[in-house]
């Protein structure tokens, strides 16, 4: 949703492409405010409420767009990522991989960690919009 309407999206907008219902999508709208990853922009008062990623968030959507794109492509040919994987593909060392990976799925809900240890992969959620 932040990377389709970096410009502000109504919660409308929210619940029509992640096909959710109202009370939903509310809900997840109120959690993302709460945990200030988005920012209602200031509209008039019978207006519809628009949100989008604060100014300050460009570092956080350039990383989103670079590593959404190579995710869903890694994907595609395969239905988990493990933290060597995710090296390889981003060239970056162990200790950030793991950082980003839990960032992904504990910040930005978009992998869900499974296993543990040497046995831990991610998965994608629905919002990451793969289908495998």
């Amino acid at each position: 949703m932040l990377l389709l309407r970096p410009f502000g999206f109504t919660q409308a907008d929210y619940e029509r492409l992640n096909t959710m219902a109202p009370e939903q999508a509310a809900t997840q709208i109120r959690d993302l405010v709460a945990r200030e990853l988005v920012v209602g922009l200031p509209t008039a008062e019978a207006s519809t409420p628009v949100f989008t990623v604060p100014p300050d968030y460009d570092e956080f959507r350039l990383f989103l767009n670079d590593r959404i794109r190579k995710l869903r492509e890694h994907f595609r040919k395969k239905s988990w990522i493990k933290n060597a994987d995710y090296r390889e593909l981003f060239k970056v060392d162990r200790r950030k991989a793991t950082k980003e990976l839990r960032q992904l799925a504990e910040v930005y809900g978009l992998l869900q960690l499974e296993g543990t240890r040497r046995g831990a992969h991610y998965r994608p959620t629905a919002a990451l919009g793969v289908s495998i």
